[in-house]
């Protein structure tokens, strides 16, 4: 099943606070320098302010600013991802990873 492309909302979502709206600044996204596949982000083009590429010491993508405690670490699952134990809890080799220990793994 292909991915069905996310389209952009027809109107931005405004936060209040007491009638007051609430400016919220568009962030910008980073991608990992070795990521060798990266993820095509032109599509979510009005959800960000940018796309920057930028060593991370931890994961795949982040959020600027967020480094340390957003990351998204991307996996492909091909027929042997998994390897012999496909009951694997995904969270296992983050868990493991000592560079990951202080973020939550859900």
């Amino acid at each position: 099943m292909a991915d069905a492309p996310v389209p952009h909302p027809g109107f931005p979502a405004l936060a209040e606070r007491g009638g007051t709206p609430l400016r919220t600044p568009r962030a910008t996204v980073l991608v990992d320098t070795g990521e060798q596949n990266p993820f095509d982000l032109s599509r979510f083009g009005g959800w960000f302010a940018g796309v920057e590429k930028k060593a991370l010491t931890v994961g795949d993508y982040s959020i600027a600013g967020l480094e340390d405690v957003c990351v998204v670490e991307r996996k492909s699952f091909g027929p042997s991802a998994l390897g012999d134990d496909r009951t694997r809890n995904l969270c296992e080799p983050a868990q493991e990873d000592e560079r990951l220990s202080p973020i939550n793994c859900w």
